[in-house]
């Protein structure tokens, strides 16, 4: 790994607690950190549901190890668009993230 390559900067999001509100809403607050990250594109489809037409994004975010936990409870903000993690790889000293943007 190149840490010159790690050029994008990204936010991820960790939960950190989950409460309901009035109405029995599920509620999760999440904690932010930015980081820089190697971002690289890996593919999306294209969908028409219900005459509704709609694209998803896969993305993998390369980034150095925090100590924290980054699992695939996270959330990846990059270039204005929000990705679930749907997978998460950590081998030594970084850790790779599969990302997914949905609508």
């Amino acid at each position: 790994m190149n840490v010159g390559n790690m050029s994008s900067r990204i936010i991820l999001e960790s939960p950190t607690s989950s409460s309901t509100d009035v109405y029995g809403q599920i509620m999760k607050t999440y904690s932010t950190a930015s980081m820089w990250a190697e971002v690289s594109y890996n593919g999306g489809n294209e969908l028409n549901s219900s005459a509704i037409q709609y694209s998803d994004a896969n993305y993998t975010f390369t980034v150095r190890e925090t100590g924290n936990v980054i699992d695939e409870n996270c959330n990846v903000i990059y270039d204005g668009h929000t990705y679930n993690v749907i997978f998460a790889d950590s081998r030594g000293r970084y850790i790779k993230l599969v990302g997914r943007r949905t609508p």
